[in-house]
């Protein structure tokens, strides 16, 4: 039982390890006044593309399609959307300061951040399902180890006693003739009696 409880918490710990990188995809940058970040994510026609970020201060954002109309543009300290790529090829994210005081921008769950999750979360399950196959197999090997039929003790008796002999008969062990009175055989010293 004991073996049990710690294959499950090597589990559940494996589970949490392969979770981990899952937090880090934020992605804080400073713009200064008068610059801008572009950020830039190839797409597929139709592929989803989500995004969310905030500002302390008021930011001009744009979104550029490949051929370069204009997606959508706004001045807002925050956005979030989930887009679906009109047309294959590289979208332009760009965050511009048109204000006095440096801005802090911080991008989550961006496009390319969540392929990156998304594959973890795969390589995340891969390895729990290596993790749960390789628990139950130790499981079946310990449970069969143990389920060994135990091998019956061989009764002990005492010593054989041999036969009593016939009365003036001959001795049970060697067969030479024995005196009827006698309690043990005058050639070979077994026990008549």
């Amino acid at each position: 039982m004991k073996m049990t409880k710690w294959m499950i918490g090597i589990a559940v710990l494996a589970l949490l390890l392969t979770a981990l990188p899952l937090n880090a995809s934020a992605n804080i940058v400073t713009i200064a006044p008068g610059d801008s970040y572009p950020k830039t994510v190839k797409a597929s026609l139709n592929e989803i593309m989500p995004y969310q970020w905030s500002s302390d201060v008021t930011l001009h954002f744009t979104v550029t399609e490949p051929n370069g109309d204009i997606w959508t543009e706004e001045n807002s300290t925050f956005g979030f959307d989930v887009m679906t790529a009109d047309q294959a090829g590289t979208y332009t994210f760009t965050w511009q300061n048109t204000g006095s005081t440096a801005a802090t921008l911080n991008v989550m769950n961006f496009f390319s951040d969540v392929e990156h999750g998304i594959s973890n979360i795969m390589w995340g399950l891969f390895i729990a399902v290596i993790v749960v196959i390789v628990v139950i197999i130790v499981i079946v090997l310990v449970v069969m180890s143990g389920d060994k039929k135990k091998t019956q003790p061989i009764q002990q008796f005492g010593p054989m006693a041999p036969p009593m002999a016939p009365v003036g008969g001959n001795c049970p062990m060697c067969g030479s003739p024995v005196d009827p009175q006698g309690m043990f055989c005058a050639k070979c010293g077994a026990k008549l009696r």
